[in-house]
């Protein structure tokens, strides 16, 4: 919503009436907005609410709760000088307490239709990273009418190959027609394969699939199988993409789905995220091999090998995997196959003791690695005062946690209620007195001293543990030599969704996908469901190791109250391990119970300042999902 713009809805109720929204805002400068939800009855005001903040700033919920009768209007609205400002709202939920309403949304559709608050709705949840279009896939149409207007044609490719200084041989392989699979789908499969605008490939038909790669000669081969068709400029990309990463030994793409001739349930994927693979395989149909990792594999590749073991057999041999954030493919279905067996043989090649089960949706796995030894997890957590608060979480630890050896250091910011010290003094937990002035990172690096064990849980005193395995679901992948960063499942105390995880770039900064959504909301792709990685998680319920948190120096204790995670788990990153997020280790979280949440320009300057390139362009965070444009016409 642009400076000016309102957006209202009617509705008849005869009780109080619930408003609630997720506000955002964005501007190139430092400019403010002000945000109005009012509710009114003809020209009388029933209840009103204004917010002011600055662009930038995290996307904060604004509720509003008014006792109506008769027919009523429900007014959202932004205020703001300056033209470049504008503001998103997240998708408004409204209820109504008394049972007996008589109707509910009686004109929604109407509004729905004209104020295009359906394209509203799709844009704010595409930047918070949870659905991309509406049900009737408005959102993705008007998507695909930018990108056609921008899309390479054959000339224009033509002219951006004849640049290149890369232009490597392909060999697709497609299946004759076989029993099982229709033959005009195989057939438009190969009409597309034909269409390509990039010219350097020869199509393989034979079977089995030894047999077609004994004879190919390109330097990369692709798979299909039948079960979706090219873009026309799929392989020109993929091509574009290697000359930029010329050493890349896999490439894949984002795809969607054809339905009735449309396109739709568009799936923008993350660059590669090993263990989101390793719950999802979400590389999806349209994978590039280089020849030699192929040829690496052997009896892996035959007649029946599928997609799904071929994809993890190379991803054991290369990490040299690149990412095409374009559509390329256009699958027929969704996926039926279980993965489950291939994922089951990955494992058991693999150092590390694991087993699979089906995830909680289609297509979703869990991956358990056995616990290597008798680790010892020590669990800092910060508090002062509020006895309520850190004797529920300590006794949610102490209650719920089983398989794991752990201690409880606990730093006393200085607590100076007398029921306080007093219960911490008999807690049996080793209790750490510091009395300066609040800094989160100084807290927790002072906690991580007195602590004894192999790995370290950043844990908040406010809050409270839900499961019995949450502890050995972070350990899992804490003890992962290539992970460096864990973070846990939180929930709000209304069993709305806190965090599952953080990006960048969002808002011009950081954001937590899903936040304010339902508990359970799977989020997009399953991203809530299933183990996955991400740039940052949450400092409320962190673990890694102890090697990892001495080689990057800590927390930096000048973000003494914000950004002082996303900043560890970037500097985490930047040392060579990723950050993990799972849903297995589920809490309450009270946030902000214990202190009121301050951000200082000063903070948010360094932030910005040291991690401009990686906000510009997480990694885990397509950027088709961003309010950007992506720029689809061919580069030289």
């Amino acid at each position: 919503m642009r400076p000016g713009a309102a957006i209202s809805f009617r509705l008849e109720a005869s009780a109080h009436v619930t408003v609630s929204t997720l506000v955002a805002v964005e501007s190139d400068g430092a400019a403010e907005c002000r945000f109005t939800l009012t509710v009114r009855r003809g020209t009388k005001t029933l209840a009103r609410t204004s917010v002011t903040r600055r662009a930038g700033e995290s996307a904060i919920p604004v509720h509003l709760r008014a006792r109506a009768s008769s027919v009523v209007e429900i007014v959202l609205a932004v205020e703001s000088r300056a033209a470049d400002v504008w503001a998103s709202w997240g998708s408004p939920w409204i209820g109504i307490a008394n049972p007996f309403v008589r109707s509910v949304w009686r004109q929604a559709r109407t509004v729905w239709d004209a104020t295009g608050l359906a394209g509203l709705v799709a844009e704010a949840f595409q930047r918070a990273g949870a659905v991309v279009s509406d049900a009737r896939g408005d959102a993705y149409v008007r998507w695909l009418g930018g990108e056609r207007r921008a899309r390479s044609t054959a000339a224009q490719a033509r002219d951006a190959i004849a640049q290149w200084a890369y232009q490597p041989f392909f060999s697709v392989v497609v299946p004759p027609k076989r029993e099982g699979v229709a033959g005009e789908r195989l057939e438009r499969c190969v009409a597309s394969v034909e269409a390509q605008y990039y010219p350097n490939w020869e199509l393989r038909r034979e079977a089995p699939v030894a047999a077609a790669l004994r004879a190919a000669k390109g330097e990369f081969v692709a798979f299909l199988g039948g079960e979706g068709e090219l873009a026309p400029e799929a392989l020109y990309e993929v091509v574009r993409a290697l000359n930029v990463q010329p050493g890349a030994d896999v490439a894949y793409s984002d795809e969607d789905r054809l339905e009735n001739g449309r396109r739709c349930q568009p799936f923008f994927k993350p660059d590669w995220a090993p263990e989101y693979c390793l719950s999802r395989l979400y590389v999806g149909q349209l994978v590039v091999y280089r020849r030699r990792v192929i040829d690496e594999l052997g009896e892996a590749v035959e007649e029946r090998a599928d997609s799904d073991a071929i994809l993890l057999h190379a991803v054991e041999r290369t990490s040299r995997i690149v990412h095409v954030p374009k559509v390329l493919w256009h699958a027929f279905d969704e996926p039926v196959r279980s993965a489950l067996p291939a994922l089951q043989h990955h494992v058991a090649r693999s150092e590390h003791p694991a087993t699979v089960a089906e995830g909680p949706r289609p297509r979703c796995y869990r991956v358990r690695w056995r616990i290597r030894g008798e680790p010892l997890v020590s669990i800092i957590i910060a508090t002062r005062d509020r006895l309520h608060l850190v004797r529920r979480c300590l006794e949610s630890i102490e209650t719920k946690t089983r398989g794991v050896r752990y201690e409880i250091v606990i730093v006393d910011n200085g607590s100076v209620e007398e029921p306080t010290r007093r219960y911490l003094a008999g807690c049996g937990h080793t209790v750490v007195r510091d009395p300066t002035p609040f800094n989160f990172a100084r807290l927790n690096n002072a906690g991580a001293t007195h602590g004894r064990g192999e790995h370290l849980l950043f844990l908040n005193n406010d809050t409270e543990v839900i499961d019995e395995e949450w502890l050995t679901a972070l350990l899992e992948l804490s003890q992962q030599e290539t992970i460096g960063a864990v973070g846990a499942k939180l929930y709000y105390p209304d069993g709305r969704l806190q965090h599952v995880g953080v990006v960048l770039g969002l808002f011009g900064e950081v954001a937590q996908v899903f936040r304010g959504a339902p508990g359970t909301d799977p989020g997009y792709f399953d991203s809530s469901v299933v183990v996955r990685n991400y740039s940052a998680v949450t400092g409320a319920c962190l673990m890694t190791r102890r090697e990892v948190f001495e080689t990057v120096g800590g927390f930096d204790e000048r973000f003494a109250v914000d950004y002082n995670d996303v900043d560890y788990c970037l500097r985490v990153r930047r040392g060579g391990w990723r950050v993990a997020f799972t849903p297995h280790a589920r809490l309450w979280h009270h946030e902000f119970a214990t202190r009121v949440r301050r951000v200082t320009d000063a903070r948010r300057g360094l932030f910005r300042r040291r991690w401009a390139s990686e906000i510009a362009a997480d990694p885990y965070y397509n950027p088709n999902l961003s309010r950007r444009h992506v720029d689809f016409r061919p580069h030289a």
